[in-house]
């Protein structure tokens, strides 16, 4: 189990090291949807602290990290998900106003 984390870790890393933070596989996921898939809130989060990363960004099969983790049934992931696109969705909202 240890060696499994640290393996999808490692690869995580490897990934947004190669500037591939938003890139897409042939699915359109992100490693922000494989996390989401893997129930893996504290990639998650370590995702969501980089700059540049796109929590509402939508695969080929039209589905959020947030949509995935609710299939998946991962309910932490969710909380966490929705907190973080709601946050993104203020953000939006003052960017608009400001100008």
């Amino acid at each position: 189990m240890v060696l499994r984390q640290l393996f999808r870790t490692k690869r995580m890393i490897s990934l947004i090291l190669n500037n591939h933070l938003n890139g897409t596989d042939n699915n359109g996921q992100t490693v922000l949807h494989r996390a989401a898939i893997n129930g893996q809130v504290d990639e998650l989060s370590l995702l969501l602290t980089l700059p540049g990363t796109d929590v509402t960004c939508i695969a080929k099969d039209g589905c959020t990290a947030l949509s995935i983790a609710v299939s998946q049934g991962h309910a932490e992931c969710v909380r966490f998900l929705q907190e973080k696109s709601e946050q993104n969705s203020f953000v939006e909202i003052l960017r608009h106003i400001k100008n």
